[in-house]
C-alpha cells in the first residue's frame, strides 16, 4: 500500500523537476539570444540573414549540449529535432523578432519558448521573455502575446 502511495508522488515530483529544467534552459536561451545580440550591432538572428538556424546562430554563446533539450520532450528532440524549442521567429514582420534590434522589443515579449504546448501543465506553456524573465503562462497569455507586435515602439 505505501508503494502505491509514493509511486504517484514520485512520479509528480520528476514531472515538477522536468518543467523546473525547462524554464532554467530557457532563461539561459534568453541570455544566449542578449548575448549574441551584444555581438551583431544589438540584432537579434535571422536564418534568412545568416542562411543557419537560431540554435546554430546561438552555439557560440551556449555551453554544453543539452540547452535545447527538453527534458520533458519525449516527440520533438528524439524524433531527429535540433531542439525541444521555439522563438518569436513568427514569419510575419508585424509579431517577429528574427533580425529585429532587441532594444525595441518590449521587454515583457514572448523571446523563447516550448516548441509544444503539452509537455508540463494542461494548457501551459513554458516561456522566456525578452527581459529574461522565465516562467510558466497559459496557452491563451502565450498566444496573445504571441500574435502582437514586440515592437516597444508601436506599442504606445
Amino acid at each position: 500500500m505505501l508503494v502505491g502511495l509514493l509511486l504517484p508522488m514520485i512520479g509528480r515530483a520528476r514531472a515538477a523537476a522536468r518543467a523546473v529544467s525547462c524554464v532554467a534552459h530557457l532563461h539561459d536561451l534568453a541570455a544566449s539570444f542578449h548575448l549574441y545580440a551584444a555581438n551583431n550591432d544589438g540584432i537579434l538572428p535571422d536564418a534568412y540573414t545568416n542562411h543557419m538556424t537560431w540554435e546554430r546562430s546561438l552555439q557560440p554563446f551556449i555551453s554544453g549540449h543539452g540547452l535545447f533539450i527538453c527534458p520533458a520532450d519525449n516527440e520533438l528532440y528524439p524524433g531527429g529535432g535540433i531542439s525541444s524549442y521555439d522563438w518569436r521567429d513568427t514569419g510575419s514582420p508585424l509579431t517577429t523578432l528574427s533580425g529585429h534590434p532587441l532594444f525595441s522589443a518590449r521587454s515583457n515579449a514572448v523571446l523563447v519558448f516550448d516548441a509544444l504546448p503539452t509537455w508540463h501543465t494542461a494548457n501551459h506553456v513554458n516561456a522566456a521573455r525578452v527581459d529574461g524573465s522565465a516562467g510558466e503562462m497559459t496557452e491563451t497569455e502565450f498566444f496573445t502575446d504571441l500574435g502582437s507586435t514586440p515592437n516597444s515602439l508601436s506599442a504606445h
